[in-house]
């Protein structure tokens, strides 16, 4: 089959080279001739073409703000002889079409109609009078307006810290500001009620001043901004200590009539504290725990739980990390 395929298309010169067969040559060139004179044929006929107009809305207010999506095209129906359609199509640049938002009338929802209609005489005068628009889509755009507001909130910091070995923090992280200014539409700020940091992934191994934190904006949205955008962070460390202690397992939720007998009675907890109070920290800074409506028929075992009176401390493990209990009525 190759090789009757080339018989058809290439044949031998008297030289005894190839060459493209005459008269697939002509066929082609006959091809290619048709070809053109019936596209200049179909372009100089009067045909339709959708264009796209890139579209910019203006207000006049720095207190207003667009909070839904209106297209940011809109596509043009033109009609036109086939040349200048191709012409505008592929030659011309197009101008965005400026949408004002000024002086429409507002429902109570804050949309906005804009009949598209009110472009036609911007959009001709751009095509030129040899291209006729037929129809613009949509044919309305609706645009919700919204008033900027403002409000203060917390600032969260996000940290992932490694610490040198037997050093922890000095004080909780406190960020300067602690608090800032966030400004956006009220459907928006309505759900914010903390603004994080970036991570900060960093191995401490000494006090460290941290500037030009960046904050992140809630939501990534782009109607929201933060007054001030970044943060500074003071970073104390100090030396910390092994210790152990021993403590009761007090039983809370306890009904009335019900006694609880806990097999231990008490639990051993490891922490590291801070050397500056290693000898102030006693058993009455923690409280250990089992909770009675954690029982259930099928578990013999309550899941015991530490807290603290104060913050001061990392506990690193509790011995035993749950307790047998006998019921008695």
């Amino acid at each position: 089959m190759k090789i009757t395929i080339r018989k058809i298309f290439i044949e031998k010169t008297k030289a005894g080279k190839n060459r493209l067969n005459r008269r697939i040559s002509i066929f082609l060139f006959c091809l290619l001739f048709a070809s053109i004179f019936w596209l200049l044929n179909a372009l100089s006929k009067d045909l339709t073409l959708d264009i796209q107009y890139p579209c910019i809305y203006e207000h006049s207010s720095d207190d207003l703000v667009i909070t839904n999506n209106p297209p940011k095209q809109l596509k043009i129906f033109a009609r036109g002889s086939g040349f200048n359609l191709i012409g505008q199509a592929i030659f011309l640049k197009r101008n965005p079409l400026y949408i004002s938002l000024v002086d429409l009338e507002i429902d109570r929802k804050g949309n906005a109609i804009v009949a598209t209609s009110d472009l036609l005489d911007e959009i001709s005068n751009q095509l030129g009078s040899n291209i006729s628009v037929e129809s613009i889509y949509p044919s309305e755009l609706k645009v919700r307006l919204e008033k900027k507001v403002s409000k203060i909130v917390p600032v969260t910091v996000k940290t992932d810290f490694t610490f040198s070995p037997q050093t922890r923090l000095k004080d909780l992280l406190i960020p300067t500001p602690q608090k800032i200014k966030v400004k956006g539409p009220k459907s928006i700020l309505d759900s914010i009620t903390e603004v994080h940091t970036v991570l900060i992934n960093r191995k401490v191994e000494g006090n460290v001043a941290i500037n030009n934190i960046n904050l992140i904006v809630p939501f990534e949205s782009k109607l929201v901004e933060l007054e001030p955008s970044q943060i500074s962070l003071n970073i104390e460390v100090e030396q910390f200590t092994e210790s152990t202690l021993v403590l009761p397992i007090n039983v809370i939720n306890l009904p009335e009539g019900i006694n609880l007998r806990m097999l231990p009675s008490q639990a051993t907890i490891k922490f590291l504290v801070p050397l500056r109070l290693y000898d102030v920290i006693t058993a009455s800074n923690f409280k250990a725990t089992v909770d009675y409506k954690e029982i259930k028929k099928e578990k013999s075992r309550l899941k015991i739980k530490v807290v603290q009176t104060k913050e001061m401390v990392e506990i690193i493990s509790i011995e035993p990390e749950r307790a047998e209990f006998l019921i008695k009525k």
